[in-house]
């Protein structure tokens, strides 16, 4: 499987609220943020498998609440006092862990938003926390199909002032990591070798950040 690999620049994701672009898979997203900063307080879950730019927009959501996503790994009980609690991919969560989501699900006030990759039904939760998350208001990201990526990524190079010819395109949406974030980060590493070797966006620069060339 092609690998992207790692170069040495400098990548900075834009997640300020409008530039999480208004695409049919992340409306119910869109929506639900919306309602949630109007009330000032309220909780929601957002269900979206690898692919759907879950973990991007939800780093979307905290800025515009002026919050921080919370990995799985490092809830703490630290997390029951802050007002605005975000957390990614609760399903990694431990059953220790499982005890501070219970009195942050349990909290009347604040917001709470939750994210996971898989039905929330498949995941082995204490029962009073699968309860709670079972009636939790959601919002559930689809995948992004082929020609709403080629969409994004022409818009990010056109917004990086890049141009990219058809069969560049091409090649990069057949070899490229199918998500959000991932593209981004591709147009950003493709500016920025450009640059370096002033030269302009072609296949073999595709083809040198994309594969394992040696």
């Amino acid at each position: 499987m092609t690998q992207q690999m790692v170069l040495g620049f400098p990548v900075e994701v834009n997640y300020a609220v409008d530039a999480f672009m208004p695409l049919p898979g992340n409306e119910a997203l869109r929506q639900a943020v919306a309602q949630l900063l109007e009330n000032k307080q309220g909780q929601l879950l957002v269900i979206g498998p690898m692919g759907t730019g879950k973990t991007h927009g939800l780093h979307v959501v905290a800025a515009s609440f002026g919050a921080a996503v919370t990995p799985a790994t490092e809830v703490s009980t630290a997390l029951l006092d802050q007002p605005v609690v975000i957390i990614d991919d609760i399903e990694h969560l431990t059953p220790a862990q499982d005890e501070v989501l219970f009195h942050l699900l349990q909290r009347q006030e604040g917001v709470l938003i939750l994210s996971t990759g898989i039905n929330p039904q498949l995941m082995e939760r204490l029962p009073d926390v699968a309860s709670r998350l079972r009636v939790m208001p959601r919002a559930v990201l689809a995948a992004f199909d082929d020609q709403t990526l080629e969409l994004m990524a022409l818009k990010l190079a056109g917004d990086a002032q890049l141009v990219i010819r058809p069969e560049v395109l091409a090649y990069l949406m057949k070899h490229a990591e199918r998500s959000p974030a991932a593209l981004a980060t591709l147009i950003k590493q493709l500016d920025a070798l450009s640059l370096q070797e002033k030269r302009a966006i072609t296949l073999p620069l595709v083809r040198k950040v994309l594969h394992d060339a040696i």
